[in-house]
């Protein structure tokens, strides 16, 4: 009966954790918005897969085949000091339609073996920072807050920081260290 117990409390307290897509405002902005960005796009934190050892995580658009494929490069270093090595990983973004004609995108990552899809819940007015809500295809998934790297000097915009805070409050992992390398 303990063990059950335990079980009960500690199930618990990993849902309390999660956060579901149910507590964010409805509807998204078109996720459009960050495939103009130019140059690398850095992951400050996240909702999901929080007991990772990848750090460090960037996207940087290689290049566009059309205005709705685009090919992305994704980098992180598994590990938490500059000693590690980053991992690179090519992936083809789609992006497609919501129900109210916002666009949202889908990658599968041959690196993590998921299938990833990605819809934009708030922005700030000049295109640096954006949230994203991620649904992975192993069922863990939350909140990114992203930063243009170069636009980031240690503030986040207070459009994306206020979100982040309001609806994204399930434990975060913090992603970037000041001694991350972005190309």
């Amino acid at each position: 009966m303990l063990a059950l117990n335990l079980l009960l409390v500690t199930l618990a307290a990993a849902a309390a954790d999660l956060i579901s897509e149910g507590h964010l405002p409805p509807g998204n902005l078109d996720i459009r918005a960050l495939t103009r960005v130019e140059g690398p796009v850095m992951v400050l934190r996240r909702t999901h897969h929080t007991n990772s050892h990848h750090r460090c995580l960037s996207a940087k658009k290689v290049q566009k085949y059309t205005d709705t494929q685009f090919q992305y490069e994704l980098r992180s270093r598994y590990g938490p000091t500059p000693n590690y090595d980053y991992i690179k990983d090519s992936v083809t973004v789609y992006l497609y339609k919501d129900y109210k004609g916002n666009y949202e995108a889908k990658y599968y990552s041959s690196i993590t073996g998921l299938h990833v899809q990605l819809q934009l819940k708030e922005k700030d007015a000049h295109n640096v920072c954006f949230v994203l809500w991620v649904t992975n295809s192993d069922g863990n998934n939350g909140c990114e807050l992203l930063m243009k790297v170069s636009a980031f000097q240690g503030n986040i915009p207070l459009a994306c920081a206020r979100f982040y805070e309001q609806y994204c409050g399930a434990k975060s992992i913090e992603l970037h260290r000041s001694d991350c390398e972005y190309r």
